[in-house]
């Protein structure tokens, strides 16, 4: 092809990039990376040469610009683009996908519901400011509306916009000379769905389930029991989510505040129901002076219920335990049965003369009502606690949602 000379050029004395960015949803960014300049010593009139308008050749004859990622840590795994292609005019374009692992500041504070925003500085590496000058080719819209066409939409990440803003930055090794550098700041959204079903719900239903045991009545030791459990349960999500949360974030995330908290608000409720375990076995425990004042406050209104019950009690005559009541609709004749029949109509009559006898003594009814107060107390203090964590919790995550 006569009439077109392919000269390397020394030094580029002007230039315009254009960068297209794309993400995918693995850790390695991929980026489609677009480069336009003129080379004024490659040009050709077209109705010369056939109406031929441009043709691509191997990359490794010309010059190309010495861009570079600052922000890269890793090997670029992306493959090179091995030709080059020259327009009639003497535009070169060049321009291929990159894989690149990029360093980005996070701040976790508000996971699952969180908007990361990550900066990715192309710069030059020997041409200064003067030399050569970088800026794009597109604005702030066109990027992010193409960007969101080529973003792979499937991943745990929602793309929302990318900025752009070119400056001269200090070089490195010489911080007299400036470098023409293009920063884009791209904006992502975490879909916390996955996280919420996962880690927030099953920590919120133990929470509840806590708070449900305590409040109903029951043996002390089966409510140590459940309690147990839960807390084996929130420490298993516990060690799921500190392998999910990056250890390099400077604020504590609010979703690990609210695993701690639930943790100790559960840890409490153990040692609750062992301090009333504790006042109910010891043995003639003294109640405080308060707990008998407001127990008295309350004898006052449960009085006449109290009257009206002990009119209903029924003594029980000596001669009816010799003349059990034949609870079985069974008969027979076997002397085993009629036994056993026996023995399970005295234990009924010794159970109810034990609860007669309990029930008609002020020490036994003064340290069961005492109890049941504290247990009471207890229980409305830790539920209001509950309440106003999840409340100041709830208000930190909406507050930027």
């Amino acid at each position: 092809m006569s009439g077109v000379n392919f000269i390397p050029i020394p030094e580029y004395v002007g230039g315009e990039q254009e960068i297209e960015l794309s993400f995918s949803q693995t850790s390695i960014n991929k980026r489609f990376i677009f480069q336009h300049w003129k080379n004024e010593f490659l040009s050709w009139n077209p109705q010369d040469f056939c109406n031929i308008t441009y043709i691509t050749l191997p990359v490794n004859l010309f010059w190309v610009p010495d861009i570079f990622f600052v922000e890269q840590v890793g090997e670029d795994k992306a493959p090179q683009m091995p030709y080059i292609k020259l327009m009639h005019n003497g535009t070169m374009a060049i321009g291929g996908p990159h894989q690149i692992i990029s360093t980005c500041n996070l701040d976790v504070n508000k996971f699952p519901f969180d908007t990361q925003s990550c900066e990715l500085s192309i710069s030059l590496w020997l041409h200064s400011g003067i030399l050569m000058k970088i800026k794009a080719a597109a604005n702030t819209a066109q990027v992010t509306r193409r960007s969101k066409k080529l973003y792979l939409s499937t991943g745990e990440w929602n793309f929302n916009k990318i900025k752009i803003r070119s400056k001269n930055v200090a070089g490195v090794s010489e911080e007299s000379m400036e470098y023409s550098s293009i920063f884009y700041e791209i904006s992502m959204t975490r879909r916390p769905v996955l996280y919420v079903l996962n880690l927030l719900l099953p920590t919120t239903c133990f929470l509840i389930l806590d708070i449900a045991i305590s409040s109903i009545p029951g043996n002390y030791g089966d409510k140590i029991s459940f309690k147990i459990t839960l807390i084996l349960g929130v420490s298993v999500l516990s060690l799921l989510l500190n392998e999910i949360l990056p250890s390099t974030s400077n604020n504590p995330p609010i979703i690990a505040l609210f695993f701690t908290g639930s943790f100790m608000f559960m840890i409490t409720g153990l040692l609750e129901i062992f301090f009333l375990l504790y006042l109910k076995e010891k043995p003639q425990h003294p109640l405080p002076r308060l707990i008998n004042q407001m127990l008295k406050y309350f004898k006052r209104d449960k009085k006449k219920t109290k009257m009206s019950h002990d009119s209903n009690l029924v003594c029980i005559p000596n001669e009816a335990l010799g003349k059990p009541r034949d609870l079985s609709p069974m008969k027979t004749d076997n002397e085993e049965i009629r036994l056993l029949k026996k023995i399970h109509s005295e234990v009924q009559l010794i159970e109810m003369q034990v609860a007669l006898i309990k029930s008609q003594d002020p020490a036994h009814t003064e340290k069961a009502s005492a109890l049941a107060a504290i247990e009471r107390g207890i229980f409305y203090i830790h539920m209001s606690c509950i309440i106003l964590f999840c409340v100041i919790l709830a208000l930190k995550w909406t507050s930027t949602i």
